[in-house]
């Protein structure tokens, strides 16, 4: 039996896409890490897809005017975020 896992692809918005919508704001990553006291790491790998913080999430959503759920509708299965994991899928294959 051959077992596949591959990472999920974000569905959601790309980190470019986050970034350019906090420039259209005025803001960037280190203002919204000032703006609720985190590092401007831990908004980096919020924006990068690294980590799961759901306040740096909903604070960063909330920045560009969006809900979370638009923003990383990826760590949102049965309503709550999946913490400090990657998603990954396993895809069975028939036999040949």
């Amino acid at each position: 039996m051959n077992k596949s896992h591959t990472t999920l692809k974000p569905t959601g918005m790309t980190p470019k896409e986050i970034n350019d919508a906090l420039a259209e704001k005025g803001l960037n990553q280190a203002a919204v890490a000032r703006a609720i006291k985190v590092t401007p790491g831990s908004v980096s790998r919020a924006v990068n897809n690294h980590d799961v913080q759901t306040r740096v999430m909903e604070a960063i959503a909330e920045a560009i005017g969006r809900d979370v759920k638009q923003v990383w509708p990826q760590h949102f299965l049965n309503r709550t975020p999946k913490r400090g994991r990657k998603m990954v899928i396993w895809e069975r294959r028939a036999a040949a």
